[in-house]
C-alpha cells in the first residue's frame, strides 16, 4: 500500500462529503458498496489506529488522488447494483465495453428512469467516456441524472432493481441483464433462456450469463465434495 501523509487523505465520509455534499451515514447503501471497494483493495487507503492499545480500532483514510474513482463508484452505483460489477468496470476495460451497451440500451432517448431525472447532455457524455479508453480510475464520468438515485430512490432499492419492477416494460434481454446487473445469476439465467432474438451482442451477454453460471455451480458443487 502507498504510503500518504495523514495530511494527504480524508476520512470515507468526509471524502462522500467533499465530491456529493452528503452525509455518507444517511446513505448505507453507498457506505456498504464503498467499504466494499476498500476491502477488495479497489480503492487506494491507509489504515490509521486509533489509540495504542492492542485491539484497537482502525480509521480508514482515503487517498486524496482516489476522489476520482470514489465519485465515479457512486454514480456507476446508481445504475449498476451489484459491487462485483461495479469493480468489474472500474478495473476491466473489456467488460465496461460489453456492459455499456446495457447502459445504453437503459438512458437514451428518456428524460427520466423510475423516477429519476436524466441530463440528456451529460447521459451522452457518460456514454461516450463509459465507451472511451479513459481509465475510471483517474478520469471523473459525467454525472447523467439529476439527482443520485441512491438520493431519490426508496433506501436500499438501485436503479436496477426499481427497473426489475418494471420488468413489464422490460424486453427479455434487457430483463436477464438487469438481473445480472442485480447480482442475481440464477434469475438472469432463466431470463436468458427465452431470449431467442439473433442479435449478436444479446447473445455474447446470454453467453456470458450462462459461463458464469456454469463457474458459479461448478465452484459450489467443489465445495460440497470438500464439505
Amino acid at each position: 500500500m502507498v504510503e500518504v501523509s495523514v495530511n494527504d487523505s480524508l476520512t470515507l465520509a468526509e471524502t462522500v462529503r467533499a465530491i456529493f455534499g452528503i452525509e455518507l451515514s444517511k446513505h448505507p447503501a453507498i457506505k456498504h458498496a464503498l467499504n466494499s471497494l476498500i476491502k477488495g483493495n479497489v480503492i487506494a487507503h491507509t489504515k490509521e489506529a486509533l489509540g495504542g492499545g492492542v485491539g484497537s480500532r482502525n480509521r480508514i483514510l482515503i487517498h486524496r488522488d482516489q476522489l476520482n474513482l470514489v465519485h465515479n463508484a457512486v454514480v456507476l452505483q446508481g445504475l449498476f447494483s451489484d459491487t462485483k460489477s461495479i469493480t468489474k468496470l472500474l478495473k476491466d476495460q473489456g467488460y465496461r465495453f460489453k456492459m455499456a451497451d446495457f447502459a445504453k440500451t437503459i438512458l437514451v432517448g428518456r428524460q427520466s428512469i423510475v423516477g429519476v431525472s436524466l441530463l440528456p447532455t451529460e447521459v451522452s457524455r457518460f456514454l461516450d467516456m463509459l465507451t472511451s479508453d479513459a481509465d475510471l480510475r483517474t478520469h471523473r464520468l459525467p454525472q447523467p441524472f439529476v439527482d443520485l438515485p441512491q438520493l431519490v430512490l426508496e433506501t436500499g432499492t438501485s436503479t436496477i432493481q426499481a427497473l426489475l419492477a418494471q420488468s413489464s416494460a422490460l424486453s427479455a434481454g434487457d430483463t436477464m441483464m438487469a438481473h445480472y446487473f442485480n447480482g442475481d445469476l440464477e434469475l438472469a439465467l432463466q431470463a436468458a433462456q427465452a431470449v431467442t432474438v439473433e442479435d449478436n451482442k444479446l447473445n455474447q451477454f446470454k453467453r456470458l450469463i450462462e459461463r458464469e453460471y456454469a463457474d458459479a455451480k461448478e465452484f459450489d458443487d467443489l465445495l460440497d465434495i470438500l464439505k
